[in-house]
């Protein structure tokens, strides 16, 4: 019994600590963005397999879009017949980080005719004409 009398009086010389809270009040500021990599692509030849733009920002997942004027409508379809085309990359803004947006001009090139299957053609048709 002494031990738990003497615990308590222990207790008792706790200095008690008062807390006053005060609000604060902050704020989170949206975060500026960059490009990491800025938006490139290599063109491709009409029939071949076509080729993936590269790019990466700060902040956000970059989305691309194709189109065949650089201020036209854009859409995801990767273009395949030869031509002239802009490809852009667009980072949407958040509440977190400010948006983004790159275009590039691409080039779908015409497929080379092979002259040499061509010859061969050629040469086919003159036999028939002779015969």
């Amino acid at each position: 019994m002494q031990v738990n009398i003497k615990w308590l009086q222990s207790l008792r010389k706790i200095p008690i600590i008062k807390v006053h809270l005060q609000k604060k009040y902050f704020h989170i500021s949206q975060a500026n963005n960059a490009w990491k990599e800025e938006l490139s692509i290599i063109g491709w030849t009409y029939g071949e397999q076509e080729n993936v733009p590269n790019a990466s920002a700060q902040f956000g997942t970059v989305t691309y879009s194709y189109c065949d004027s650089e201020n036209g409508i854009y859409s995801e379809q990767v273009p395949t017949q030869a031509g002239t085309y802009w490809v852009k990359a667009v980072i949407e803004e958040s509440n977190n980080y400010a948006g983004l947006k790159q275009r590039f001009h691409l080039r779908l090139h015409r497929q080379i005719p092979n002259y040499l299957s061509i010859k061969h053609w050629l040469k086919h048709i003159m036999v028939k004409k002779s015969n």
